[in-house]
């Protein structure tokens, strides 16, 4: 968990390096993990100072996956996660 020794926010690839994965630290024993793919047409969001933003069509969303501003309508997929051993493991089934 040494990522998080200057944050609490890192991006982690997924499964076949096939999208991303924001990983927040909310507190020494809880941890969100988001899937980084619009859910308005799928493509890549990117993380910025204080939101994630889609920039093929300006869909912005909360750290916590929420909709800010549209197209998209849904909000960011999650993923549970578990420590184990000192490591953050992100349930992606």
């Amino acid at each position: 968990m040494s990522a998080f020794s200057t944050q609490n926010k890192v991006m982690v690839n997924g499964p076949n390096n096939d999208y991303r994965i924001f990983l927040m630290k909310k507190s020494e024993s809880e941890f969100e993990a988001l899937q980084l793919k619009c859910t308005h047409r799928g493509h890549s969001v990117n993380m910025q100072e204080t939101r994630l933003h889609c920039p093929l069509h300006g869909s912005n969303f909360d750290f916590a996956g929420n909709v800010v501003d549209g197209p998209a309508k849904e909000p960011l997929k999650k993923f549970p996660v578990t420590i184990e051993g000192g490591n953050a493991v992100i349930l992606v089934a």
